[in-house]
């Protein structure tokens, strides 16, 4: 079935400066920094490591929900020794649902180390649109370094630019 649109958005969050590691270890899906229905929202200065699964998750709604998310940020972050258990579908960095286009919403200046499993460091997954990946870097060892989503919703209307991966595995991805 269709989700329904979120009765609430949560606005103007900023974690920063934290040190996020060795957290869920009974629980395979457990994320490090986790934010769904968001707008004006920063993420910035953290160090994540040590998690089961994704590192940094922003945004909800699989791309099949239109709502508010706007004006969100993930910059700055250290990401590494992420997805460490047998779960495949996620990245150091993941973003789905749709963002407005105004205005937009950044990856920015990241540094991602190490990503165990055959999804992209930096992930936009179903109808992640309308963001900007910029500035990042993606070393140490991770199979692609992103994964923009293909299959319906697809993520589109985002740009990518400017980013270095030194990794095993250095092309993108699209794919679904």
């Amino acid at each position: 079935g269709i989700l329904p649109e979120p009765a609430a958005i949560e606005s103007g969050d900023y974690i920063d400066d934290n040190y996020v590691h060795d957290v869920d270890t009974e629980y395979r899906g457990g994320i490090g920094i986790f934010s769904g229905w968001v707008k004006n929202t920063v993420i910035q200065h953290n160090e994540v490591w040590d998690v089961p699964y994704i590192g940094i998750s922003l945004g909800w709604g699989w791309g099949v929900c239109t709502s508010d998310m706007v004006n969100n940020h993930i910059e700055d972050n250290y990401v590494h020794d992420v997805m460490n258990s047998p779960l495949s579908d996620g990245g150091a960095i993941y973003v789905n649902g749709i963002q407005g286009s105004s205005p937009g919403s950044t990856i920015h200046g990241n540094y991602v180390g190490y990503d165990a499993q055959e999804f992209a460091a930096i992930y936009l997954d179903n109808g992640a649109s309308n963001w900007t990946v910029s500035d990042n870097v993606v070393g140490g060892y991770a199979p692609h370094w992103l994964y923009v989503q293909q299959n319906y919703p697809v993520a589109n209307y985002n740009t990518v630019t400017d980013n270095i991966a030194g990794t095993l595995g250095t092309t993108p991805t699209f794919g679904g």
